[in-house]
């Protein structure tokens, strides 16, 4: 029982953690997008506004990846890096396909 409730509490600062992790990810992207439309720098503007849009992702990936390396898990830790993973192409992927649709 006692192992149960601390395995419980790990969980849950893993999720804390990573509520933290994604908040200021989420500000410093946030931010680094803001500067680079009022500057008129359009390129990195649509490039780091593509790191804005699947967000829920680090935070997922975050607390799973945590939560794998508080309670010694490797599956979880092997699960928290394949949501980063899939959170940078989701990201990097379709910024570079949008070349091919447009006009020259």
């Amino acid at each position: 029982m006692k192992e149960k409730l601390r395995s419980i509490g790990l969980v849950i600062a893993a999720g804390a953690a990573s509520l933290v992790i994604s908040s200021v990810w989420l500000l410093l992207v946030a931010f680094l997008s803001n500067y680079f439309k009022t500057h008129g720098a359009f390129e990195a503007y649509l490039f780091t506004d593509s790191f804005l849009k699947p967000i829920a992702l680090v935070f997922a990936a975050s607390w799973v990846l945590l939560a794998g390396i508080f309670l010694k898990r490797p599956g979880a830790i092997r699960w928290g890096r394949r949501f980063l993973y899939i959170y940078l192409a989701a990201c990097i992927i379709p910024y570079f396909l949008s070349f091919g649709v447009t006009p020259k």
